[in-house]
């Protein structure tokens, strides 16, 4: 594949807005759900897991010379394979639920200004904003200028709820006693891991990045992963505690923006700018969307080599079934909990771990008897000390993503209020 086009500011504009979108709305619930201690604690953790398994990706790339989260597979177990079959699944099911969410979030956030006709303004919307910047955006450098707004917008929107804060809290505008823990441990705990996971997965975009990365090399792309979840983590944080804080526990909803009354000026500039948001990120969502699709049935890499009429079609296509989704599903919260639960935890934490396993030669799937998969992990052919400790690494994310897999659905089954 042919060197990239986008600099190193744009891609770390492209990853900030790939990494973050809908899930800052929930992350001020998540602090509700588990305490402030602890929701730092955990989303410490989820974030160093993904970091690492974002640099396990572009480790399989410089080594397979692939730039597709799709194509990995096909490199590593054979294009007919069941892993090749379970990617693209797990891949294309979070981003078209990504796309989904973020096409309900922004058509209910129009329903402020008309709820009767906010489908149909929506729809007005797509048509001469969104579709033809999908049209427009044949390789990810022309969408550096989306993530730039976006990016803007998520900064006002910190900016509102830390002034939000202030005025309720300190000027004691509200009439109500705050509830806020420190750490809490109820039966709705794992109800954070599909949110953290949302909150901080890039990984099904991380490759069609690094292969538009100009000059790309392991160096300068381990600059963008540090930089832009430095960046995401602290925007989290704060957006996490102000948003809390000011709340609390009981009034903190999923939604954080719900929990605002849109009764004064700045909270119609926040929830107008999240609209600003949804547009600058969809297209990130979609671009990958469509080039996952190309990748599974055609074997196309770069959406440049795409011929035009079947490049219109293919967008036309998805963005009439991501609409006609829109209209039938009311809320995202099944969305966010089972979708999350299942493709977040594969796409983000099981599918890299086991790409990562796999290109270092450790074949663990002929193998049925758990006690020698143990054994492969504590006894390597390599006695390379280093070799150890990154294959275990390996299997502990491995092992993580599918305990939050089962621990966010064991949650949203029985918390169905939530």
């Amino acid at each position: 594949m042919n060197d990239g086009t986008s600099n190193l500011i744009a891609s770390i504009f492209n990853m900030i807005k790939a990494i973050m979108g809908a899930g800052i709305l929930s992350i001020p619930f998540a602090f509700a759900r588990v305490g402030w201690t602890f929701a730092i604690i955990l989303m410490i953790i989820v974030c160093l897991l993904s970091m690492t398994t974002v640099y396990m990706l572009i480790i399989c790339s410089d080594q397979t010379k692939c730039f597709s989260y799709i194509g990995l597979p096909k490199i590593l177990f054979g294009e007919k394979s069941f892993f090749h079959y379970i990617t693209f699944l797990s891949v294309f099911g979070y981003v078209f639920c990504g796309c989904v969410i973020y096409s309900i979030v922004t058509m209910n956030l129009i329903g402020l200004f008309s709820i009767q006709y906010k489908f149909f303004i929506y729809c007005f919307l797509n048509i001469f904003i969104l579709f033809p910047v999908c049209i427009f955006a044949r390789d990810m450098s022309k969408l550096k200028y989306t993530s730039f707004f976006g990016i803007f917008g998520i900064f006002f929107m910190l900016v509102i709820c830390v002034i939000e804060y202030v005025k309720i809290n300190i000027y004691h505008y509200h009439k109500y006693t705050l509830h806020i823990d420190s750490i809490r441990t109820e039966e709705d705990f794992f109800l954070i891991f599909p949110i953290f996971i949302f909150a901080f997965d890039s990984q099904f975009g991380i490759l069609d990045l690094y292969g538009d990365l100009k000059n790309r090399s392991n160096e300068k792309m381990k600059k963008v992963i540090f930089i832009s979840f430095f960046i995401c983590f602290f925007i989290y944080l704060i957006f996490g505690m102000f948003g809390y804080f000011t709340f609390g526990e009981f009034r903190t909803k999923p939604n954080i923006l719900h929990s605002y009354k849109t009764n004064n000026l700045l909270i119609i500039s926040m929830k107008c700018f999240f609209i600003i948001i949804m547009f600058c990120t969809y297209p990130i969502f979609f671009f990958i969307l469509r080039g996952v699709f190309e990748n599974f049935f055609y074997n196309i890499d770069n959406q440049k080599n795409i011929s035009t009429c079947r490049f219109i079609m293919e967008t036309i296509t998805l963005q009439c079934f991501i609409l006609f989704l829109t209209k039938i599903i009311p809320n995202i919260l099944f969305i966010i909990g089972f979708g999350m639960s299942i493709f977040g935890s594969l796409v983000s934490f099981v599918l890299p771990s086991l790409f990562y396993i796999r290109l270092i030669n450790i074949n663990i799937y002929s193998k049925f008897n758990f006690f020698e998969i143990i054994n492969e992990m504590v006894i390597l052919k390599n006695n390379n000390f280093y070799e150890k400790m990154k294959i275990n690494i390996a299997y502990l994310i491995l092992f993580f993503g599918f305990f939050a897999m089962i621990g966010g659905l064991y949650s949203m089954y029985h918390n169905e209020d939530n």
